[in-house]
């Protein structure tokens, strides 16, 4: 219940930060165009920075022409860092400002100020709150070269948070803001009036003096100028908890609540404070225009009001049960107000206290209190009541330039009576109702947050319609389906063609590709066998192959030897390899089975198959190594328990040594060395 929150002025100061410093690493931007040409750019990131500090940073900025044409711009940003100082203190530190620059909207032209007759004949021209028929009211009479307005804001926050004890916390939080706004406009334009008969129409003014007006121009109002300053200083510091007296629940707030709010208005009211050829400019309501002649303008006088509060107080909500609780507050506040005033000599935005008058002061203070029940007779409705006093200190104070009279007509001096001229308000307020809480029971069925359970709700009509329309859904996902057959059905059916004509090309390839690898009377088939339709088409794919005259073709896996699936896969590869556009390819052990002539031919369509692509090939064959243009020594050894794999690349005695390995085995002679020179050839310098 909102009673449990407190009084208006219990608990100091509220202040939302909407960006907190956190530890997971965040990035957000957007960019976006609206009505009235207006551009927006917002970026904001944040995460850890060093160490346990995190920050945020967010900045916005904005520009555009506004609603009728008051050219708003705002560029505001964010910082904040926040850190685990201790294991039970936080610490945070918040800046930000803002920068916001505006004209002001004068308008169109006025109304008819009475019923408007012209001169020549006395026709009625326009009636009294008419607008103007010379003027298009989609137009609009801004002063853009002159109006001005800007305020600029510096916000710095900086708080604390301890963990003294399980039921005792201290924080204080201070602030410090500083708003300086520029605003001088002209805020209106005026029909010029006479008296003679000097313009083309005229009316009854509300005396009823035949009044003349130009209605075809309008002139520029007096230009606005002051330039509010102010500075506010808050700080707040509370100690609070839980503990417990008995059966009852405690959660209370102990704090002191000081702020100081020093606000000066810099006006330009004086009669030399405006100056310029554009004050007063005629503008023609036919053909208006925006950019006018220039006028500028200084401050002269300084109007100064300082408020100084300082607050203690102590809050308490005591829960007796599930069902029912109460709240206990006080507060006891003492205000101090001064104004002054300053003349300024130099036109700028600041006063000397030479030039300062007196202080004005009223000091008065004030105890406030509250009292709250809550009760809960079932689940989801809350009773409630509360009764509480309120103080509202005024800040009006003595003039000798007025008389002041009381409620009783007499005349009094209220500067006799320490300068109050009225007496703070007082009163009191009290409060009961119920509330029957339907959303926190939603909650705990459908889901802990608003959009959690809308998300249910839209998951549950999903289902729905899927079962009161399963018929028809299905019906149409048989269609669908049937649809889709065909489709692929005609799609599988081009595919067979195509795979056959390319099958037969395959197989005359691969054939020619084995009988250069020494299988000369081999057959190799690409036999289809039909399957249902499928990812893959309507065909199955299987490759058969006969090695000798007069043998049936059959399966690969079944009648090819090792060396025989070794030359297959060469010869598959070799024939692929300009549709399969890979840049190298890898042979493990492709030489499996093979010796004699058969090595030698394969080696030698290795060497052709290099001229094209890449080739790495692992292998026990000195037929193969001598024609590699690289060769690569692997070796296993052992060293301190564990296993150890080398890699090294041969120079030429090197792989004549390895080559000769190769031929003779373990034992390497002078007449191996001189076979595997004579096989290595001139292959490798």
């Amino acid at each position: 219940s909102s009673v449990l929150s407190g009084h208006s002025v219990m608990g100091g100061v509220i202040n939302i930060i909407r960006k907190k410093a956190t530890p997971q690493q965040t990035v957000n931007a957007s960019i976006s165009l609206g009505s009235w040409n207006q551009k927006e750019a917002t970026v904001g990131f944040g995460g850890k920075l060093i160490g346990p500090v995190n920050y945020r940073a967010h900045v916005h900025y904005a520009n555009g022409d506004g609603y009728r044409g008051v050219n708003a711009n705002n560029f505001s940003g964010m910082f904040t860092l926040g850190s685990a100082i201790t294991e039970n203190g936080y610490l945070e530190a918040i800046a930000s400002f803002n920068d916001d620059r505006y004209t002001t909207d004068i308008g169109g032209a006025p109304v008819m100020p009475g019923d408007v007759y012209s001169v020549a004949g006395d026709r009625l021209f326009a009636s009294n709150g008419e607008r103007n028929p010379f003027f298009d009211y989609d137009k609009c009479l801004n002063d853009n070269a002159n109006n001005h307005m800007q305020r600029r804001v510096i916000d710095l926050t900086l708080a604390y948070t301890h963990k003294l004890t399980d039921f005792m916390t201290l924080r204080d939080r201070f602030n410090y803001s500083h708003s300086d706004l520029d605003y001088w406009c002209v805020e209106n334009v005026r029909y010029l009036t006479s008296t003679s008969p000097i313009y083309d129409y005229w009316y009854l003014n509300n005396r009823g003096v035949k009044t003349y007006v130009d209605m075809e121009n309008v002139q520029s109002g007096t230009p606005l100028c002051f330039n509010p300053d102010s500075y506010n200083y808050t700080n707040v510091l509370e100690l609070g908890g839980k503990f417990n007296t008995g059966n009852i629940r405690h959660n209370y707030n102990l704090g002191w609540n000081y702020q100081f709010f020093d606000y000066t208005q810099y006006n330009g009211y004086g009669k030399d404070d405006v100056w310029g050829p554009g004050l007063g400019e005629i503008v023609s309501l036919k053909d208006p225009h925006t950019v006018r002649d220039w006028w500028d303008c200084k401050v002269s006088a300084a109007s100064i009001r300082n408020w100084i509060t300082n607050g203690i107080y102590a809050h308490d909500v005591l829960e007796f049960s599930e069902q029912f609780k109460a709240m206990l507050g006080l507060r006891y506040d003492f205000y101090h107000y001064q104004n002054a005033s300053a003349t300024i000599s130099d036109g700028l935005q600041h006063y000397d206290e030479a030039n300062r008058t007196d202080w004005k002061e009223l000091r008065t203070s004030a105890l406030t209190y509250k009292l709250g029940l809550v009760y809960l007779p079932v689940k989801n409705l809350s009773l409630y009541g509360s009764v509480a006093n309120y103080f509202k200190p005024n800040s009006t104070v003595y003039n000798p330039n007025y008389i002041y009279v009381d409620r009783n007509g007499k005349e009094f001096n209220p500067d006799e009576a320490g300068g109050e001229v009225f007496k703070p308000e007082k009163g009191w307020q009290g409060e009961i109702g119920a509330r029957l809480d339907t959303i926190h029971k939603l909650k705990r069925k459908y889901g802990e947050t608003c959009e959690e359970m809308i998300a249910f709700l839209e998951r549950a009509r999903t289902e729905l319609d899927d079962i009161v329309f399963a018929d028809e859904r299905k019906k149409q996902a048989e269609q669908a389906l049937a649809a889709a057959t065909e489709e692929a059905t005609a799609v599988a059916v081009s595919l067979r063609a195509a795979r056959k004509a390319a099958a037969a090309q395959l197989e005359a390839r691969v054939t020619e590709e084995l009988s250069e690898l020494d299988m000369p009377r081999v057959q190799f088939v690409c036999q289809f066998e039909d399957q249902p339709l499928g990812p893959n088409g309507l065909d199955a794919l299987r490759f058969l192959m006969s090695a000798n005259l007069g043998e049936a073709v059959k399966p690969l896996s079944k009648v090819a030897s090792g060396g025989e699936l070794a030359r297959i896969m060469l010869a598959l590869k070799n024939a692929m390899a300009q549709h399969d556009r890979v840049s190298t390819l890898i042979f493990d052990e492709v030489d499996a089975g093979v010796s004699g002539r058969a090595a030698q031919k394969v080696a030698e369509k290795l060497r052709k198959v290099s001229q094209g692509s890449q080739v790495l090939c692992v292998t026990h064959l000195p037929q193969i190594a001598a024609l590699a243009d690289f060769h690569l020594l692997i070796e296993k050894s052992e060293r301190q328990g564990r296993t150890f794999t080398s890699v090294t690349t041969l120079d030429r005695s090197g792989r004549i040594r390895e080559l000769s390995r190769l031929i003779g085995g373990a034992e390497i002679t002078e007449t191996t060395e001189k076979s595997a020179a004579e096989m290595l050839g001139g292959n490798c310098p």
